[in-house]
């Protein structure tokens, strides 16, 4: 979801994004439930979905389970693919862990080791021409004044070096504005649910929501739905919450395998 930094996401682009996050699925109430609008993929621990931005009735980007396409001893196996299948498109994807259960802060993402809080690896494939590593996402609930319900977030992040190999995105130091050096620079921005806008708002989003933001949600996303359509072609693996491996759950499967296996 690249974004100038020089303009506003603008109501008019968001609707033409499909009311992205409801779309998702993302729309608890505000006791903090499992998602009650429609996706592709939903269980207790994950929410998935290929979103139709520009409204053709086809979502042509989606997560799958494709092999490591990276050479040499190190393959991982099979690992989360976000494509297109070769077509220009400005849809979006997005896969999410639920994390309501948990009791999980967002202090606990920053306070722990970079790889340990909130982190994953990522590769562009050949036929990638988009933003990688794109979009990580959370959504909070904060006690703060004026921040109360649910909060959902996201930064982008563009990697111009993300096809040469298996690179670590450590969005921990990222939730206090600490960014690489070769990174976008970006703000963190909130998605309204109910003007159905995404609103830039700095860069620690700690001094925004309060360290003991509850963490409901986390995840990664890739698309292009207020800018040009890209090719996607990305991959995705490693993905580390709370110094825990979880798995991101593909949009949709190919023949002959089960959900959320890694296949390793």
């Amino acid at each position: 979801m690249q974004d100038s930094n020089e303009r506003p996401t603008s109501r008019r682009s968001v609707l033409r994004s499909g009311a992205l996050l409801p779309a998702v699925g993302v729309w608890w109430g505000d006791t903090g439930g499992r998602a009650s609008t429609s996706q592709e993929r939903e269980d207790e621990q994950t929410l998935a979905a290929g979103l139709d931005t520009n409204f053709d009735l086809q979502s042509e980007l989606q997560f799958e389970r494709a092999p490591d396409p990276s050479r040499g001893s190190g393959n991982r196996g099979r690992v989360l693919r976000a494509t297109s299948d070769g077509v220009a498109t400005p849809d979006y994807a997005v896969t999410l862990v639920v994390t309501t259960d948990e009791d999980l802060a967002l202090s606990d993402l920053v306070e722990a080791d970079d790889e340990e809080g909130f982190a994953y690896d990522y590769l562009a494939g050949e036929d990638e021409t988009g933003p990688v590593p794109d979009e990580a996402w959370l959504v909070l609930r904060s006690t703060k004044e004026n921040r109360e319900g649910l909060n959902p977030v996201l930064r982008t992040e563009v990697d111009d070096e993300a096809a040469d190999g298996w690179r670590t995105r450590t969005v921990g130091p990222e939730i206090v504005g600490t960014v690489p050096e070769e990174g976008s620079g970006q703000e963190w921005k909130a998605f309204d649910r109910t003007a159905l806008t995404v609103e830039r708002i700095g860069t620690d989003i700690v001094e925004r929501f309060g360290a003991d933001a509850s963490v409901l949600a986390a995840g990664i996303g890739r698309g292009t739905p207020s800018t040009e359509p890209t090719v996607a072609d990305a991959y995705f693996d490693a993905f580390v919450l709370d110094g825990e491996e979880r798995t991101l759950e593909a949009t949709r499967k190919r023949r002959g395998e089960g959900a959320g296996s890694r296949g390793r």
